[in-house]
């Protein structure tokens, strides 16, 4: 909503006011409502959507890049960082949310009814992956008609990742922000077994991570750029990428970057990622039977063995 085009020129509107100023000053033929995660007053912004479609007659696009349209907590991770399914959905489930939360609304009831409205005079919606389509749907029936576009190709690396087939150990990565909501409960319990089981394996994390919270059984290497990714994976002898996100990731950077350079990896059976393994029969993957550290580190080493 903040930024609109109009024949290749950017206006970038600071409040809703200069919105309003824009749509009385020109003709606006579509509105495609891309992300509204961050805004101050969700529901504002809705009904101020809905007037101004009233008024204008715009035709309006909705892009699902997340799940904020059935929750503010949009990661849909219950309390134990697990996906909640979108079973057992109530206030308290939002007021006890422990991760990444807008809390400009604490009644889900109203929250949803808010969004029902909105979506009604929605003409186009567009879903990332069939996963997202279907989760969306359960709350949301008006939205089973939406296309399913996949994300463009991104661009390709200039050096190759090379599995490094001359090393005895068993080096895994978790690619990202290290946080509950992108898996780092369960990469640190899988370290745990891994030092438990004396099992030979290492394990690197490429990414943000907080100071403070660092477990020694892990070596954290920091941020990177992108274009550096298959010199790190090199450098480290990196043999299988572990993506551990517990939530039905709509899409998923880090898993096309990883088809993209053939790289192993390994990830839960939930969400767009083990959509694109079985849509398009990726070889270098295993999906993991379970939530477990001991199905994880399976799911690892069948895949390595595959590799050999």
């Amino acid at each position: 909503i903040k930024l609109s085009y109009l024949n290749n020129i950017s206006v970038l509107c600071n409040n809703i006011d200069d919105v309003e100023l824009l749509f009385r000053t020109y003709t606006i033929d579509k509105i495609i409502v891309d992300n509204l995660a961050f805004c101050e007053d969700v529901i504002n912004v809705l009904r101020f959507i809905e007037k101004m479609n009233d008024i204008y007659m715009s035709d309006i696009t909705y892009m699902f890049h997340d799940y904020f349209s059935i929750c503010p907590s949009f990661f849909l991770l219950d309390k134990n960082a697990s996906f909640c399914n979108i079973s057992k959905c109530g206030r308290n489930c939002i007021l006890n949310s422990t991760f990444t939360c807008i809390k400009s609304c604490d009644d889900i009831y109203l929250w949803r009814k808010e969004w029902s409205k909105f979506f009604l005079q929605v003409k186009e919606f567009i879903f990332f992956s069939e996963t997202t389509k279907k989760i969306v749907s359960k709350v949301y029936s008006s939205v089973q008609n939406g296309k399913i576009i996949e994300h463009e190709p991104l661009c390709e690396f200039c050096v190759e990742y090379v599995y490094p087939v001359d090393t005895k150990d068993l080096n895994i990565a978790f690619i990202g922000s290290f946080i509950p909501e992108k898996g780092s409960n369960y990469v640190i319990r899988l370290a745990n077994y891994i030092d438990n089981k004396k099992i030979n394996a290492k394990i690197f994390t490429f990414g943000d991570y907080n100071k403070k919270n660092i477990n020694k059984k892990i070596k954290y290497i920091g941020k990177y750029n992108r274009e550096d990714l298959p010199v790190l994976l090199n450098k480290y002898n990196i043999k299988v990428v572990a993506f551990l996100s517990p939530c039905p990731e709509t899409f998923s950077y880090v898993v096309q970057e990883c088809m993209q350079m053939k790289v192993p990896f390994v990830c839960f059976d939930i969400g767009a990622p083990a959509e694109r393994i079985k849509k398009y029969k990726y070889p270098y993957a295993n999906i993991i039977n379970g939530w477990d550290e001991e199905n994880i580190m399976k799911a690892i080493i069948d895949l390595d063995n595959r590799m050999q």
